[in-house]
């Protein structure tokens, strides 16, 4: 604690042989594609808008510039935007004695927006880590 550290003959630390991530920047033809395939008999979510999904679905093209935007500058700024952090929370009967609370698995329904940027991301990443 006391010790006075030499601090002329600090090593170098040379170049990171391990490459940086690239940006990732988000097309609004894979927005597009996301917006396409969903299923409008799923649940949509903590969003109470009924046929969510199908609203999404049938203005696909018109919705994907925006939300492309959306999106991009959420991963520009390193945040997300609160509302499609919220989910709700719902018990999944498994099997067995349904007055067994341990029974039932608890699943997130998150926002779809939110889903969309969880599979562009998974699918950036995986790209990058099948390449390597």
């Amino acid at each position: 604690m006391f010790t006075k550290e030499d601090l002329e003959n600090i090593p170098e630390m040379g170049s990171n042989p391990i490459p940086g991530l690239r940006s990732l920047i988000i097309s609004e033809q894979g927005v597009l594609k996301q917006l396409s395939s969903l299923n409008p008999n799923k649940a949509c979510g903590p969003v109470q808008i009924p046929r969510a999904l199908w609203f999404l679905k049938t203005f696909a093209a018109d919705i994907a510039p925006i939300l492309t935007d959306t999106i991009q500058d959420s991963m520009d700024s390193g945040t997300v935007p609160h509302r499609w952090k919220e989910a709700n929370v719902c018990a999944i009967f498994k099997k067995g004695k349904k007055s067994d609370p341990s029974n039932y698995r608890p699943i997130s329904l998150t926002s779809v927006t939110s889903k969309i940027l969880e599979h562009i991301v998974h699918s950036f990443v995986m790209n990058i880590l099948t390449i390597s």
